[in-house]
Formats: C-alpha cells, sequence, structure tokens
C-alpha cells in the first residue's frame, strides 16, 4: 500500500492505525505524497522507532526532508531522494 495525498495532522491518527500495511517491506514510497508536515513526520519517527532497522523512504517531497534534517532524525531513516 502506498502512502498518497497530505501526510499531516489530520490524517496521521487514521494512517497509524494501517501503518503495517504501508510499511510492511521497511519502505515508505512517498512519491504520492503532496504535503507533510511535523505530525507526518512524527508518524514516520514513531515507526521507525519500533523496528530495529532504519526505514527507507524514497521519494519524500523536499520539505519532508528539511524536517528529518530540523529535527536531527536522519540516523532513523534511509533517504532515497526524488530524481
Amino acid at each position: 500500500m502506498k502512502l498518497n495525498g497530505s501526510l499531516d495532522f489530520n490524517s496521521v491518527e487514521r494512517l497509524w492505525k494501517e501503518r503495517k500495511s504501508f510499511f510492511a517491506d521497511g519502505v515508505a514510497d512517498l512519491s504520492s505524497v503532496d504535503k507533510i508536515d511535523s505530525a507526518g513526520i512524527s508518524f514516520l519517527v514513531l515507526w521507525s522507532k519500533e523496528h530495529e532497522y532504519r526505514l527507507k523512504v524514497i521519494n519524500p517531497p523536499a520539505e519532508a526532508i528539511n524536517l528529518i534534517r530540523l529535527f536531527k532524525v536522519s540516523e532513523l531513516f534511509e533517504i532515497n531522494e526524488r530524481t
């Protein structure tokens, strides 16, 4: 299952219940996410902290990368930026 639309305060509670289907393979494909805020980053951080390996984040929007750096949580992720 692929994340799409907004990954923000209004969507993370609903998405948290479905997180296993989104990240079953340890990959978060954010190529269809058009908006992400601090709640969205917290969602990814919490998932990553539940596991013993880094969450692979592919095609994140620029604002996701900026927030990950701002909150100094880069070590929790393997980021493959958009090309």
